[in-house]
């Protein structure tokens, strides 16, 4: 068995299955299943395709996710039902088109076109929940746009001053702001906060290498503290619990 295109679509394979089955754990094991087929020559196809159509072949569809919902699109995932899930996952997320998806779930094309739709509007999922980045600095910014991005969220265009985060909030209503508490001359990432929140409730993470200049009153009420440098694994955790609201 080659290993290189199965190295090249692992995770991809990975992400897919983490949110088809609700949990990290669960879809590791499902993908090491997959895999264990495939090397004792149970599926030849080795394609991106074929893989998530194996994957498939292992899967047991469960009503919901065997882990608490951690974040609004867990949540909505898990209210939707097995089949649901997966063309929404395979369609919207993955980037495969109907009838790709349809060889993959072995599914009749239109009627899977009506599960689909369904599974949108249950969902809700039109748009993935939209997250505010408050950076002046460039690079800092773009690692920011690509964690947020990889967690399913999408990212908006970062905003570099006080009055861009402001303007960006009250046109484009984000679900997450991560805020910058220094942004040099052009103000403070704690004032364009304090702007955003008169006119709608959003969970904030500051992150910053200037902790001091928080107060306690500032970490209140859905409001989080991630220190630089930048540790992935700690704004990772951060984000997940300011989405599910502390």
């Amino acid at each position: 068995m080659t290993q290189t295109p199965i190295i090249d679509h692992l995770a991809a394979l990975r992400r897919y299955a983490r949110f088809l089955c609700g949990s990290a754990a669960e879809g590791d094991l499902l993908v090491l299943s997959t895999l264990q087929a495939c090397r004792a020559g149970e599926g030849g196809d080795l394609s991106r395709l074929g893989l998530f159509k194996a994957l498939h072949r292992h899967w047991i569809p469960i009503d919901g996710p065997a882990t608490p919902a951690r974040d609004r699109l867990d949540m909505a995932l898990a209210a939707l039902s097995p089949q649901q899930r997966a063309v929404l996952l395979l369609c919207g997320f993955e980037g495969f088109s109907l009838q790709q998806a349809a060889a993959i779930l072995e599914a009749d094309p239109a009627e899977l076109a009506i599960r689909l739709d369904r599974a949108r509007i249950s969902a809700a999922l039109t748009r993935p929940c939209r997250v505010l980045i408050v950076e002046d600095e460039a690079l800092t910014a773009r690692m920011l746009e690509q964690l947020v991005g990889a967690m399913g969220f999408e990212p908006m265009s970062p905003a570099s001053s006080r009055a861009q985060a402001v303007a960006a909030a009250a046109c484009g209503h984000p679900d997450l702001i991560l805020s910058d508490i220094e942004l040099g001359s052009d103000g403070s990432g704690i004032d364009a906060v304090r702007e955003i929140r008169e006119s709608i409730d959003v969970p904030v993470v500051f992150v910053t290498a200037f902790p001091h200049r928080v107060r306690d009153w500032d970490l209140c009420d859905n409001t989080f503290l991630v220190r630089k440098p930048l540790n992935r694994m700690a704004l990772t955790s951060c984000i997940r619990r300011a989405m599910a609201g502390g």
